[in-house]
């Protein structure tokens, strides 16, 4: 169970990084047609039959900050037609339109408009960021503008991440349940589901992959699938999963070394925690301290003093999960 906890922290990782960054829906609406036929600058009859399609178009829901964002889809017009007089032409139509209610309306908008000129100016520093950073960078500017109604304006890209995560939890439950699954048909599945959540995101492919194999070499039922295989045959199943899941030839040849080293040293600390055993039968007190204290000199060289310093604040290293392919 807290293997599967785990993973549930990596997905949500992954899917925060995934979702986040889909662009808000609420200002794709389609162009007021009643407004497309003015092409100079507006007269009173223009300006009465405007206020009264925006009138049509938003009283009934003028309350909500959302309705403020879809106008700026008729604000677009008006700014063509009435040329450097539309923002003085709109803040009119908006008081004359909605009464008290207008200055609040143009508030968000202006708010909505300060975010946009933000992603503009920040484009790159956004698209250099690592994901969890550029993701925090945008929400914490959205909340700063719109404080609780954020929740409200992107509240389809809110569900969208629930939904996802949702799916996501439980493919893995599923991959992690059911023993009759091959470890090859386990990554086609949870690297399917991986592809639905982060369709349209902007995470980089290398950290899709890391995540990807992170979550998978997670999986008790992998583990206990390589567990079962000799070094030799577990080191080839390993690699060959890890080409499935896009690395390319330098980095297979590179995490191949990785794992060498790091099977070397789970067999040397399994060897140390084994003769360390049968030291604490032997002896004890001072006598066993230094005799652990010697077969950590013995074992791990320049990093006994680390070893030791360690176990004194009850950290164990070779006492923790082994997970093939990732430790």
């Amino acid at each position: 169970m807290k293997n599967i906890i785990n993973l549930f922290i990596s997905l949500a990782l992954l899917i925060g990084v995934a979702v986040y960054f889909f662009r808000p829906q609420v200002v794709n609406e389609e162009r007021p047609q009643d407004v497309v036929s003015f092409a100079k600058p507006l007269e009173a009859g223009e300006t009465e039959t405007l206020i009264h399609a925006l009138r049509q178009d938003f009283l009934a829901s003028i309350d909500s900050i959302l309705t403020h964002i879809k106008m700026l889809s008729y604000r677009e017009h008006i700014y063509k037609i009435a040329g450097k007089a539309g923002p003085g032409e709109w803040q009119r139509l908006m008081q004359m339109a909605f009464g008290d209610k207008g200055d609040l309306i143009l508030l968000n908008q202006a708010k909505w408009d300060e975010y946009q000129a933000w992603l503009s100016i920040q484009a790159v520093v956004l698209q250099n960021a690592d994901p969890l950073t550029r993701q925090g960078m945008i929400w914490q500017k959205r909340t700063d503008l719109f404080a609780d109604d954020a929740k409200i304006i992107w509240a389809d890209e809110i569900a969208a991440y629930e939904e996802q995560r949702m799916n996501l939890q439980n493919t893995i439950t599923q991959l992690n349940t059911q023993a009759d699954i091959s470890l090859e048909q386990r990554l086609v599945t949870l690297n399917n589901q991986f592809a639905l959540a982060a369709e349209s995101s902007q995470m980089p492919a290398e950290a899709y992959r890391s995540s990807l194999a992170s979550v998978y070499f997670g999986l008790d039922t992998v583990q206990g699938e390589l567990g079962k295989m000799d070094a030799e045959q577990r080191q080839a199943t390993i690699h060959n999963l890890r080409k499935n899941m896009g690395y390319n030839e330098a980095q297979l040849k590179s995490m191949d070394a990785q794992d060498k080293e790091r099977e070397e040293r789970w067999a040397v600390g399994y060897q140390y925690m084994a003769a360390k055993e049968k030291l604490s039968s032997i002896y004890q007190g001072a006598e066993l301290e230094q005799k652990i204290a010697d077969l950590q000199r013995e074992y791990f060289k320049r990093e006994a003093k680390t070893i030791s310093m360690e176990e004194a604040d009850g950290f164990y290293r070779f006492e923790r999960p082994r997970y093939y392919g990732r430790n």
